[in-house]
């Protein structure tokens, strides 16, 4: 990889994991409607990802000012807040955490950037956290590639790693030793191409002839994925790529045919997988609504569980509950809680 593309690509990474959290999504002159769920106790500052562990604390990745690293802090309802001490590398520069995920056997995931005094030995990892031991496991390499979720198996050896820019965005298989290919082409709703393609390409290679897939997760049995994608932009350049909406789709594994499940959100600000596997959450824009949004994999009903502007949802172990991060301004945000009525 070239110094200048590896610049590049990282900074672009690290420029979409700080719009999540600090981006306004629309100005309205209406008055905000009142705002659901419980607010839980954290310093101010800006707010990443989400994850919820069975220790019952949600983890978020936090930042004081926009210029700061993000690092790691966890609150839960009734419990002050705690910062969460993860070892600085000592050979990196700085080191930030840019993505959460709880794990099958109940760590805590995370993608850790290392900024490094020469840009270009800069890197990304996936990393597993014990919030018991409070040990951290390198689980893979991952590059230049900031990824927007990371799903391993239980057993840790193998999963699925997504990326995207906005404009380019794909998931691939994941192992121990970094990101893989998969051995064909996929053909999604007509649309066929190398959907793990992203990873190979130049920063500034024009994406035209793939469409755009991410947000890949596993469900807990390990039989199907889910994730979202774009097919209709194949065959475009450029920003008009990111009209076209985005679909939820579910695949059996290993190689079954992916089936599309709901169609049509034109934005998205993160997904979750409920515990069980039969419902993804999906916090974005559906139409000219605002909102977030709960899905039925089985049957591919679809509701809204309010229409208020969050992102990075992430289900209660129990997948009672759903933990949302509301933007205030750019440096100030606030994590909530919302009781999920499955009913």
């Amino acid at each position: 990889m070239e110094p200048d593309i590896l610049i590049a690509r990282i900074a672009a990474c690290l420029l979409l994991v700080a719009a999540l959290a600090s981006c306004e999504w629309g100005r309205s002159d209406k008055p905000p409607p009142p705002v659901p769920g419980t607010r839980l106790d954290l310093p101010e500052g800006s707010l990443g990802t989400t994850a919820w562990l069975a220790d019952g604390y949600v983890y978020v990745v936090h930042s004081s000012k926009v210029i700061d690293p993000y690092r790691l802090w966890r609150a839960a309802p009734g419990r002050p807040p705690q910062p969460v001490a993860l070892p600085n590398l000592p050979e990196c520069r700085r080191t930030s955490w840019v993505k959460l995920t709880a794990l099958l056997d109940e760590r805590l995931g995370l993608a850790r950037y290392c900024s490094m005094e020469d840009p270009r030995q800069s890197h990304i990892d996936s990393v597993a956290y014990d919030p018991k031991t409070q040990r951290v496991e390198l689980l893979a390499p991952l590059g230049e590639y900031n990824p927007t979720s990371v799903s391993w198996h239980k057993d840790l050896t193998s999963g699925y790693v997504s990326y995207g820019t906005g404009v380019c965005a794909g998931f691939a298989p994941l192992r121990r030793k970094g990101i893989g290919r998969f051995p064909n082409p996929i053909t999604i709703d007509g649309h066929t191409w190398q959907v793990d393609q992203v990873f190979f390409d130049r920063v500034d290679t024009d994406c035209r002839a793939q469409g755009r897939a991410e947000q890949a997760l596993l469900t807990r049995d390990e039989r199907r994925l889910v994730f979202l994608a774009s097919p209709e932009s194949q065959g475009n350049s450029g920003q008009v790529r990111e009209i076209y909406p985005w679909h939820v789709y579910e695949q059996e594994l290993p190689d079954g045919q992916p089936r599309r499940v709901v169609r049509g959100f034109s934005d998205t600000r993160g997904v979750a997988l409920a515990p069980d596997g039969r419902t993804l959450a999906v916090a974005g824009l559906r139409g000219k609504e605002q909102g977030l949004w709960l899905v039925d994999l089985d049957s591919g009903n679809m509701r809204k569980l309010t229409g208020a502007v969050f992102s990075s949802p992430a289900f209660s172990p129990d997948g009672r509950q759903l933990a949302v991060v509301r933007f205030l301004d750019d440096e100030h945000a606030e994590l909530r809680v919302l009781n999920v009525d499955r009913s």
